[in-house]
């Protein structure tokens, strides 16, 4: 007899349809009448709850039982009364707004109409990390065969950042290089390529390849002209809430379909959010990304300091909101030029962010309201209170991005480079 089987009294086949149980699918016990089913009879409901999804499982009689039930009083189905409830959700949830759709255009395209994909729905970490060796296949040959270093842009925890050029199209490209200290530190990598490799999205840094060669990993990206703080040790309190409202905007797109497919960047800051001459802002570095799966997911604690959400400090459950706390401290940064408590050690950084209020503008006359309900949104404390990157998408604030946003954003930064 399995062990498992008798130490937790668990029967070895299916209630209904009598299927041998595996321990380690989706199989398990109906929350209702208490008896074991296979995967193929067992339905698995999320319900989104503050800081985390919790899942009740319901075998297929007893679903069919509740949709007879609830015939008597509604002829929707179970799916349907879901469908309700969420909508519902977000009618509550975005009960500020007031959207003009015709001012919501970029590219054409209403926010709207945006197509977004299908949840990339992971079960358990054992399917993640074989996602990863599936997909992540490193070319087994010494990169700089193929491209030319022409400057160091800057090092980080995970590697060196060099911008490079192809030497057979002799376009730009940026070498992201990691050393493998040991073998942890190569599984995390490949975790990280994953993660970039499986972002198609305009506004996050295209992937193209990567190399492994005499025990280091070297991961091409787009090249990209500079970071959002380049811009800010310039410009900052100088940018008009148009052009703010456009960064925001397409960091939301980024985020909207990063939260879609159950991940959390955990990292949003201005050294992450890259420029390019024809006014594209890009979501970039997934070091600390982690992939929320029907299991669980890493709730460690990860990120910057300063841009970090309180629940990340001080909880033991957080979810995709940490990610619209840390761009409304973007947004501060636009205003202010750094942010909150920049200049403080780091512990003092965190308990600060814990146990106080949300930080203020310092001259908050100057903004409009609509911009300070923008900011104060990102910016709630409580995570259940926070709005999420679809709804933010429909803020007032973002109406005035307008059409033509890049193309006048374009033209700001050309007159920026073109000053320095």
């Amino acid at each position: 007899m399995d062990f498992l089987s008798k130490l937790f009294r668990r029967p070895s086949s299916c209630h209904s349809c009598g299927q041998p149980l595996a321990h380690r699918d989706n199989s398990g016990r109906c929350n209702k009448c208490k008896n074991y089913f296979c995967s193929q009879c067992l339905l698995s409901i999320k319900h989104k709850q503050v800081f985390f999804t919790s899942i009740v499982r319901i075998c297929n009689p007893c679903s069919h039982d509740e949709i007879h039930s609830s015939d008597q009083d509604s002829p929707n189905t179970s799916k349907s009364k879901e469908l309700k409830h969420a909508k519902a959700e977000d009618e509550r949830e975005i009960k500020f707004m007031s959207p003009n759709k015709k001012e919501m255009q970029l590219r054409g395209k209403s926010v709207e109409d945006e197509e977004i994909p299908a949840i990339f729905d992971i079960s358990s970490s054992k399917q993640f990390l074989q996602e990863v060796k599936n997909r992540v296949k490193p070319i087994k040959q010494d990169p700089l065969e193929i491209y030319e270093i022409k400057s160091r842009l800057g090092e980080g925890a995970s590697g060196i950042v060099y911008l490079c050029v192809n030497k057979g199209t002799e376009k730009d490209v940026v070498l992201k290089r990691y050393k493998l200290d040991n073998p942890e530190d190569k599984d995390r990598v490949l975790q990280e390529i994953f993660m970039m490799i499986a972002a198609d999205h305009p506004n996050i840094v295209k992937f193209i390849e990567c190399y492994e060669d005499n025990g280091e990993i070297w991961a091409v990206l787009e090249a990209m002209k500079c970071n959002l703080t380049n811009l800010i040790k310039d410009k900052w309190g100088m940018m008009t809430e148009r052009q703010m409202a456009y960064i925001c905007k397409e960091i939301l797109l980024a985020l909207r379909w990063l939260h879609k497919q159950n991940r959390i960047h955990r990292d949003i800051k201005s050294d992450n959010i890259l420029l390019s001459i024809n006014g594209e802002i890009k979501l970039s570095d997934f070091g600390v990304c982690a992939q929320i799966t029907n299991e669980s997911y890493d709730m460690t604690i990860a990120g910057t300091p300063c841009w970090m959400a309180p629940e990340l400090i001080s909880s033991s459950y957080y979810d995709q909101k940490v990610d619209i706390w840390s761009l409304g401290i973007v947004l501060f940064e636009l205003v202010e030029g750094n942010p909150p408590y920049f200049n403080q050690p780091q512990t003092e950084i965190l308990q600060s962010i814990a146990n106080n209020p949300p930080p203020k503008l310092t001259h908050p006359t100057k903004w409009s309201s609509s911009f300070k309900d923008f900011i104060r949104i990102c910016l709630q404390k409580n995570p259940g209170e926070r709005a999420s990157a679809d709804t933010l998408l429909r803020h007032p604030f973002l109406e005035r991005v307008g059409t033509f946003a890049r193309d006048d954003f374009k033209d700001f930064i050309d007159e920026w480079l073109n000053m320095n």
